[in-house]
This record gives C-alpha cells, sequence and structure tokens, in this order.
C-alpha cells in the first residue's frame, strides 16, 4: 500500500494593528460584518472554544485576553463592539473592569462556572449573565446583542483609550484590530 503524503496546512496568517497591539488571527468567518469582541478567560482551551463559537454565531473577529491586564492592553490599543467577560480570573475577578465598561456605555456580558447569583455590586446587576458551559444558542444571542448595541456606528476607542490611562500614566491612541 503507497503511503500518502500530506502537505502541512499553514498556520493562520496574523495581523497586526496599526498601533502595534492586539495581533488578531485573520478573519475565517463569513461574517465580515459582525461585531468585533474582546473575549476576557483565563482558560485557553475554553478560550478557543468561545473565539470560534462565537466567530460562528457571527462576530467577524475576536480576540482574546487570558489576563485581567492583557484586556486593559488590549482596550487601550483596540476597537471592539462589545465585551465578553469571565467573571473569575485566576485569583483575580473582572468586577473592576465590567463597571468601568458599564459606566461608559460599552456592551459587556458575564460568563462564568459559578452560580449566577455571584456576589457583584448593584451597579452591574443589568450585566446578562451566562453560566457556563455556555450553549450556543446563548452565544448566538450574546453576539447579537453586541451587533445591536453597537449599530456598526461607534466603537468602543472613542471612550476607551484613557480608561487604563492611570495605569500606564499616559493617553494612548486607540485603532481598529481587524
Amino acid at each position: 500500500m503507497a503511503s500518502v503524503y500530506h502537505e502541512p496546512v499553514p498556520p493562520p496568517p496574523v495581523a497586526q494593528s496599526k498601533a502595534g497591539g492586539c495581533p488578531e488571527i485573520a478573519m475565517t468567518s463569513a461574517a465580515a460584518d459582525g461585531p468585533e469582541l474582546l473575549l476576557v478567560e483565563d482558560t485557553v482551551i475554553i478560550a478557543i472554544d468561545f473565539k470560534d463559537r462565537l466567530q460562528d454565531a457571527g462576530a467577524s473577529a475576536v480576540t482574546i485576553a487570558l489576563k485581567l491586564s492583557e484586556a486593559q492592553d488590549a482596550l487601550l490599543h483596540c476597537d471592539y463592539d462589545g465585551v465578553v467577560l469571565d467573571v473569575k480570573l485566576g485569583s483575580e475577578n473582572s468586577l473592576a473592569l465590567a463597571d468601568a465598561l458599564l459606566v461608559r456605555d460599552i456592551p459587556v456580558v458575564f460568563v462564568t462556572g459559578y452560580d449566577t447569583d455571584f456576589l457583584r455590586p448593584a451597579s452591574l446587576r443589568s450585566i446578562p449573565v451566562y453560566e457556563k458551559p455556555v450553549s450556543s444558542r446563548d452565544l448566538t444571542d450574546i453576539v447579537h446583542s453586541f451587533d445591536t448595541a453597537s449599530g456598526h456606528t461607534r466603537k468602543v476607542s472613542l471612550t476607551v483609550p484613557n480608561l487604563f490611562a492611570n495605569l500606564v500614566g499616559t493617553k494612548v491612541q486607540s485603532a481598529r484590530c481587524s
């Protein structure tokens, strides 16, 4: 029996934003006009699964941040239509980030593996909470909620460049990352 040689599949191309941050896997989704999302999830396998499923649900691009500091950096340099936040990120939680995003009218949802009645301040009770494992239907609802909220007329960079400026001590110019 003859052996069959298969050419190795090259990795997807990586695009770099004009601001020099937020590397983004080149879009492979058919939803070119869908929302661009930031996913903050500390478990790599879950983050990759969510990214694929969010793109399948209509997101045009999903940037993964595995730590709170990565999310803050991404928000300083990139434009997003919405943010999907895991509540617990290792020894940290994302409640302060959610509060900062909400104050600035940036669409956000929580995903958590914990009880959805987790302790959160009254100011965050309007944020939708999805319990892990998140169904494909719920991920589709999430994408559509960001699509509707953004209307593709504004991006979060209009309000976010100084969101974490006190952490880096400078004003950062934001750019689209797709």
